[in-house]
């Protein structure tokens, strides 16, 4: 009697069940969420059962979230925080150059919501932006500074000092 199905691929979750149940909820079936963004390993098996009901991801519920990881990570190795934390276990306070981001480049390989959100606060920052999509014309091309095609993707690793892959 159950007219939603919750799917989650990063929980262990195999769509394949999806298609073993259906015959028994066709009737009743509402909605289809997927609680990540990627759809992907689901669409084939939703493909095969067909029916009125609603499909929906998980886009943008983790942007922010992941932006600010992306940020702090760049923050841990730009700012020496393992050095820091070591130097303090040691009692050990000897003097360093912490580089800054500003002028520092980031390229993203994916430039979905997750990348564009993180790219927002690396240009805030002051970091330069490289973008590496499949469609160069994609929304949210303008948030780069430079947008790559698959045919230059070496380009964003020889100019980036830090790499998001977030596909």
């Amino acid at each position: 009697r159950a007219n939603i199905i919750l799917h989650g691929t990063f929980a262990g979750g195999d769509a394949s069940v999806i298609e073993d149940l259906y015959p028994m909820m066709k009737t009743n079936l509402k909605w289809v969420h997927s609680l990540s963004t990627g759809v992907d390993g689901l669409v084939p098996i939703l493909n095969k059962c067909p029916g009125d009901y609603i499909v929906s991801n998980a886009k943008g519920a983790f942007d922010s979230s992941l932006a600010e990881w992306c940020i702090s990570s760049f923050f841990y190795f730009n700012k020496q925080i393992a050095r820091v934390v070591e130097n303090r276990k040691n009692r050990k306070w000897d003097r360093f150059v912490m580089s800054e981001l500003k002028g520092q480049t980031v390229g993203f390989v994916g430039f979905g919501s997750i990348a564009q959100s993180t790219a927002k606060v690396a240009r805030a920052l002051g970091m330069n932006v490289l973008a590496l999509r499949r469609r160069v014309d994609s929304p949210g091309s303008s948030i780069a500074d430079k947008v790559y095609s698959m045919k230059d993707k070496l380009k964003v690793f020889e100019e980036s000092d830090y790499v998001v892959c977030s596909l």
